[in-house]
């Protein structure tokens, strides 16, 4: 499969690489669209050099259907279109104000470890969100930017 690599210096390099099968409690996912963030710029820009592991995939606005599943992943099936919440919050508790999203050692998905710039990517399962058979992959690549923009707008006092 083709993986695009972040590395460094404003260079990325498409590779070959074999696909690997899901662990347990992942996905993986064959990815059909992936968007470039203003976060995926500063990447580029050498801005985040400090975060990411060069040489890495990097990429988390995407969408796709589900390939394999690893063991003890339930309610997903191979077929399944999804999309990707990039956050990664095991390592610790939630804020002092519950925010699952807000927290000291939270990972970002596609920055702090491999991402979606590649045709297959596996992923923790709980970070799913299932679509429905009907929802166009190109635009569904768009719900992790909108549901940014929709909770900054929430928050506006």
């Amino acid at each position: 499969m083709k993986s695009s690599l972040y590395e460094g210096n404003k260079t990325f390099t498409v590779v070959e690489k074999e696909k690997e099968e899901p662990k347990a409690g992942e996905v993986r996912v064959k990815v059909a669209y992936c968007g470039v963030c203003g976060t995926d710029m500063h990447v580029y820009h050498g801005m985040m050099d400090n975060r990411v592991n060069i040489p890495e995939t990097i990429g988390h606005e995407m969408s796709g259907t589900i390939d394999a599943l690893g063991e003890g992943v339930s309610g997903f099936k191979v077929g399944d279109k999804i999309t990707v919440r990039p956050l990664d919050n095991r390592l610790e508790e939630p804020s002092d104000k519950g925010h699952s999203h807000i927290a000291k050692k939270l990972k970002f998905i596609g920055i702090d470890s491999t991402g979606a710039f590649q045709q297959y990517w596996n992923v923790p399962a709980f970070t799913l969100h299932k679509l429905k058979d009907t929802t166009d992959l190109k635009l569904a690549a768009l719900i992790e930017p909108l549901s940014v923009a929709c909770h900054d707008v929430r928050e506006v006092p």
